[in-house]
């Protein structure tokens, strides 16, 4: 099925096989088991900004620094 999918040009088709591949896989090979779900808590120094528990989004490290 990969050897199929990467000679497909059109990215619509190609993304239709990459999702059929996914299916597939999660189906026969793939098992996901949540390991940790809760909040994340972190102690950090006073005037750290944009830092700290990230539950549900990524850190974009370019906006965490020292307050003046």
């Amino acid at each position: 099925m990969v050897d199929e999918m990467v000679t497909i040009l059109d990215d619509a088709k190609r993304a239709e096989k990459c999702n059929e591949i996914e299916k597939k896989h999660m189906s026969e090979v793939c098992l996901f088991i949540p390991f940790l779900n809760g909040p994340d808590f972190k102690a950090c120094r006073p005037k750290l900004a944009n830092y700290g528990a990230f539950l549900f989004k990524s850190t974009d490290w370019s906006s965490v620094g020292w307050m003046a």
